[in-house]
C-alpha cells in the first residue's frame, strides 16, 4: 500500500507539472509590447503622410510587399508617401495591432483595418479593408508584406496621373 501512494503521488505531480508548447508556430501573443507601439506609430505617420519615420526602424536591406509585387526600403516609403498626394484625410478605421512571437524564434507585427481617403483629384471617398505583417529581426523590420485592394490604388493612380498631364 506505501508503495501505491508513492506512485500514486508521483503520478499526480509529474501530469501537474508545465509543459512547454513546442510547435514551432505556437507562441506568445501581445498587444502592449513596444514593436506593436512601433507600428501603431509608423501606421500615424502614415495617415499623416510622412511615412519617412520608418527609415528609423526598416533595414536597408528590407524586402518589402505590396500586393505580391516586391520593393526596396526606399521605394515602399516612398509609395505610402506618394499615398498622400492621391489622398487626403486618410484613415484606418478599427485597426488591431498585435506582435507574435513565434517558438521558431520569428517575431512578426499583424496590423489590419478598415483604410478610407478622399481623392484628391475627384473628392470621392475611397475605402477598403487591408492586412499587413511586419518582420523583426531583433529590433529593426526587415520585412513587410501588405494586402488591399489593388485597383483602388491603380485606378486612383491612373486618374491622379491623367489630371496632372
Amino acid at each position: 500500500m506505501k508503495n501505491f501512494n508513492y506512485i500514486l503521488i508521483s503520478l499526480i505531480l509529474v501530469s501537474c507539472q508545465d509543459r512547454a508548447d513546442q510547435n514551432p508556430w505556437n507562441g506568445v501573443v501581445t498587444s502592449d509590447d513596444e514593436k506593436t507601439q512601433i507600428v501603431q506609430n509608423l501606421a500615424k505617420a502614415y495617415t499623416e503622410g510622412n511615412f519617412d519615420a520608418a527609415n528609423e526602424y526598416f533595414t536597408e536591406d528590407g524586402k518589402h510587399f505590396f500586393n505580391t509585387i516586391e520593393y526596396t526600403t526606399q521605394e515602399i516609403i516612398d509609395g505610402y508617401n506618394f499615398h498622400s498626394v492621391l489622398w487626403d484625410s486618410i484613415q484606418h478605421i478599427d485597426p488591431a495591432v498585435l506582435t507574435v512571437t513565434f517558438n521558431n524564434g520569428t517575431t512578426y507585427t499583424n496590423q489590419w483595418a478598415d483604410w478610407s481617403g478622399i481623392s484628391r483629384t475627384t473628392g470621392e471617398k475611397a475605402e477598403s479593408t487591408f492586412h499587413c505583417w511586419w518582420q523583426w529581426e531583433n529590433d529593426k523590420i526587415i520585412s513587410t508584406k501588405c494586402y488591399i485592394d489593388s485597383p483602388l490604388i491603380t485606378n486612383e493612380v491612373a486618374i491622379y496621373e491623367a489630371a496632372n498631364n
